[in-house]
């Protein structure tokens, strides 16, 4: 008996929701129900949980969104542009914003820690890419600054005294 493993393609799936719209009787806002396997429930999203989720697991492991969205043409034949992915990136950042902050402080605790950036444009203007890495946790935060305020927004003052030591791969 031989066993062979391989793996069967993934096919992209498209839904179209009709999204029925009303009024609340108490507060007389509009309302519309979730949109199913989409974060938040979002009716303004492009793509759905599950390929928001692989963006992000493909971002945790090091690839660029250049490199994602080439696998995304490959794999599915979607055009998935930078901006996109950013968006993905951000709305899944949302979405587990306690768990962020869990792991903001677990970094704040780690021995040996690592920080980085590179610039990065939103919307034709100038912003910033940060990576701060330990050992067990890895935080990445998009600021309009290249200053001190945005490792310290994550890092917390403690860090402040240390600063130099903390970013010595300049």
């Amino acid at each position: 008996m031989r066993v062979v493993e391989d793996i069967v393609p993934a096919r992209l799936v498209v839904s179209e929701y009709v999204i029925k719209r009303r009024y609340c009787k108490r507060c007389g806002k509009q309302v519309s129900p979730a949109i199913p396997n989409v974060v938040n429930g979002g009716s303004n999203e492009r793509f759905g949980l599950r390929q928001m989720l692989l963006i992000v697991s493909l971002k945790l492991l090091g690839l660029s969104y250049a490199k994602i969205s080439s696998l995304f043409g490959l794999l599915f034949d979607l055009d998935v542009t930078d901006a996109a992915i950013g968006h993905s990136v951000m709305k899944i950042a949302e979405a587990f914003g306690p768990r962020y902050e869990e792991l903001k402080s677990d970094l704040r605790k780690e021995k040996s820690l690592n920080g980085d950036e590179t610039s990065w444009r939103i919307k034709g203007k100038n912003h910033w890419l940060w990576a701060f890495v330990g050992k067990w946790s890895v935080i990445y935060e998009i600021d309009r600054s290249r200053g001190k305020a945005a490792p310290l927004n994550v890092l917390g003052n403690d860090y402040q005294d240390d600063m130099k030591n903390v970013f010595l791969s300049y």
